[in-house]
C-alpha cells in the first residue's frame, strides 16, 4: 500500500508524499486529491494531462508504468495502485516473478 503524505512512516520522497502533488499539478487541481474511488471528472484527465502525469511520475519515482493499465485508470485509487505495482516490479530481484 502507497499510504497517505501525511503518515509518519511515510518518506518524503515516496510515492505517498509524492502523488498528490504530481496529481494537483499535472491535472490542473486546485488541491491535492484524496486517494479514494471517486473518479476522476472526464475534462480533468485529458489525454495530454494523463501523458504529462504519468511522464511526471516516471521520472520522479523512477519506474516504468505500464501504459494500457495507466491509461484504463479512472480513480486515484487506481491510479496509486497502477504506481505501487510498478514500485513492486523495481524492486524485484531479477529473474523472480
Amino acid at each position: 500500500m502507497i499510504g497517505r503524505a501525511g503518515e509518519m512512516a511515510s518518506r518524503w520522497d515516496s510515492a505517498a508524499a509524492a502523488l498528490p502533488d504530481l496529481l494537483m499539478a499535472t491535472l490542473g487541481l486546485d488541491s491535492p486529491p484524496d486517494l479514494d474511488g471517486r473518479s476522476i471528472p472526464a475534462d480533468v484527465l485529458t489525454d495530454h494531462r494523463v501523458r504529462e502525469l504519468m511522464r511526471a511520475l516516471e521520472e520522479r519515482l523512477h519506474v516504468t508504468l505500464d501504459a494500457t493499465a495507466f491509461r484504463g485508470a479512472r480513480t486515484f485509487t487506481a491510479i496509486a495502485a497502477v504506481v505501487q505495482h510498478a514500485l513492486g516490479e523495481r524492486q524485484r530481484p531479477a529473474g523472480r516473478l
